[in-house]
């Protein structure tokens, strides 16, 4: 997946949602739907939804990175997340498994002024993709 810019996301919309950058549809729901629309819409097992952190957070505060798990449809659970800060260096990490249970989300402090740089790297039709969202932190 391309980098997100904090620009276009604001423009679109974007910026108050928790993002789904992979967005599972089981093979029933395709299903379901009128035959024009199943014909065009395959169904998707990529089921590691990722949280989009907020384009803009106050210095000092929190802004939250995670990912969950969607049991009901299968596939992979693996991804990774890292964030780094406005100097370049990452200030956290992680990597493992999505809980299908809830949310794994954790808070990352704006200790700095600029812009802090959220990747994820999630498993999607048999190849390692990459999200790439930007905090700016302000005052």
């Amino acid at each position: 997946m391309k980098h997100i810019n904090p620009r276009y996301a604001v423009r679109h919309g974007l910026a108050a949602i928790a993002a789904i950058v992979a967005l599972a549809v089981p093979a029933g729901m395709a299903a379901a739907a009128p035959a024009s629309a199943a014909t065009h819409t395959p169904a998707i097992t990529q089921v590691v939804l990722l949280n989009a952190p907020p384009q803009r957070v106050t210095l000092g505060h929190t802004f939250p990175v995670g990912a969950w798990y969607q049991q009901f449809s299968g596939g992979r659970r693996y991804y990774t997340v890292a964030v780094y800060g406005p100097f370049g260096h990452r200030i956290f990490y992680h990597a493992g498994w999505a809980s299908p249970v809830s949310w794994q989300i954790w808070q990352i402090r704006a200790s700095r002024l600029g812009y802090y740089k959220t990747v994820y790297h999630y498993w999607y039709a048999g190849v390692w993709r990459q999200a790439v969202f930007y905090t700016h932190s302000i005052r």
